[in-house]
C-alpha cells in the first residue's frame, strides 16, 4: 500500500488531495488480464497472494464525464509517504530491487513520475513503534530534538528518491506530538481512551514549545539536505486511534496555534517554507 497526494491549485489556494494505491496497471478496456499482488508481514514478507482477475467493465449507464474542454485547476505534483514498515520491507530486497522499486516511483521517464513526499515528522501508522524527535520529559527548550533515527528510515528512502529525481518536493507532517506535550501522555489513543485524551495539552507552554519543536526539526532536515516546501503541522486533527494520533479540540484551537504560535516562531526563526515554484 503506498498513500498517494497531490497538490494542486483552485480559486488562488493551494490544496491537498489523498488517495490510496493498492496496485496501479494500465491496460486497454477490451483486456483480461490476470495480477498478482504482495504483502508484507513481521514473519511474511513480500508474499505474492493469489492471481487476482481483472475484466472490463461494461454498463450503458454513465458513471464519470470528464469535461477536457473546462480547466479548473492546475496540478502541481504526485506522491506518496514513507514509512519505517515499508523501508524494512525494501531492505530484505536486494540492493538492485531496491532500486528498482524506487526508480519504478520516481523515475520521470519510466516511472510513475512521483514528484512529491510528504515526510512523518516523527512515527506514523506505519512506524515500528510510537516515537517523537524530542521525547525528553519536560524539555521545553527543545533542546534533545535528534532526527538520528529518521536518517535510518524515511530520510534514507528520499535521499535515494532524490537520486532519480533531484527535483522531489518534500512537505511534513505529524501524526502527533511528542508524548509528555499530550494528555494522555502517550503517541497513541483509541479505545479505551476518551477521544479527548488524544489533545495536545491547551496551554501557552505547552503551544509555544510545540512551535519551537517545528522550527527546530525544519531546520534539521534543511542541514540534512532535505528543505520542506511546505508544512501540515497536524494529520487527521478529529481522529483518536490506537496507532499514532492526536486531537484537536476545534478548528479555532488549530487557527489561533498557527496564528499566535507557529506562524511567528517559524518566522522569527526565518524557517519560511516556499512555493516549490518560487523557492528564495
Amino acid at each position: 500500500m503506498f498513500k498517494s497526494c497531490g497538490f494542486f491549485i483552485k480559486g488562488g489556494r493551494n490544496l491537498l488531495l489523498c488517495i490510496v494505491i493498492i496496485l496501479g496497471l494500465t491496460i486497454p478496456a477490451h483486456a483480461v488480464l490476470k495480477a498478482k499482488w504482495r504483502y508484507s508481514a513481521p514473519n511474511t514478507r513480500w508474499v505474492a497472494e493469489m492471481q487476482l482477475p481483472i475484466t472490463a467493465y461494461s454498463s450503458q449507464a454513465t458513471e464519470v464525464v470528464i469535461d477536457t474542454a473546462t480547466k479548473y485547476q492546475t496540478i502541481k505534483g504526485w506522491g506518496g509517504s514513507p514509512n519505517e514498515v515499508g523501508q524494512v520491507a525494501l531492505y530484505t530486497l536486494p540492493k538492485t530491487l531496491q532500486d528498482s522499486v524506487i526508480k519504478s516511483l520516481f523515475d520521470t521517464i519510466w516511472g510513475c513520475r512521483f514528484n512529491m513526499i510528504r515526510l512523518p515528522i516523527g512515527c506514523s501508522d506505519f512506524s515500528l513503534n510510537g516515537y517523537s524527535l524530542d521525547d525528553v520529559d519536560g524539555d521545553y527548550a527543545i533542546e534533545k530534538i535528534s532526527i538520528d533515527r529518521e536518517k535510518q528510515y524515511t530520510l534514507a528512502f528520499i535521499k535515494e528518491a532524490l537520486k532519480v529525481n533531484p527535483n522531489i518536493k518534500v512537505w511534513g507532517s505529524p501524526w502527533t506530538a511528542p508524548w509528555w506535550m499530550k494528555k494522555n501522555k502517550n503517541w497513541f489513543g483509541g479505545a479505551p481512551v476518551p477521544s479527548t485524551e488524544c489533545e495536545l495539552i491547551q496551554t501557552e507552554q505547552i503551544f509555544t514549545a510545540y512551535a519551537l519543536y517545528f522550527s527546530k526539526a525544519v531546520t534539521l532536515y534543511k542541514q540534512y539536505g532535505i528543505p520542506f516546501f511546505a508544512l501540515s503541522f497536524q494529520n487527521e486533527p478529529y481522529t483518536c486511534q490506537p496507532f499514532p494520533s492526536m486531537i484537536w479540540p476545534t478548528g479555532a484551537k488549530m487557527r489561533d496555534f498557527m496564528k499566535n504560535y507557529l506562524g511567528p516562531r517559524m518566522r522569527s526563526s526565518r524557517c519560511r517554507t516556499v512555493d516549490p515554484n518560487h523557492e528564495s
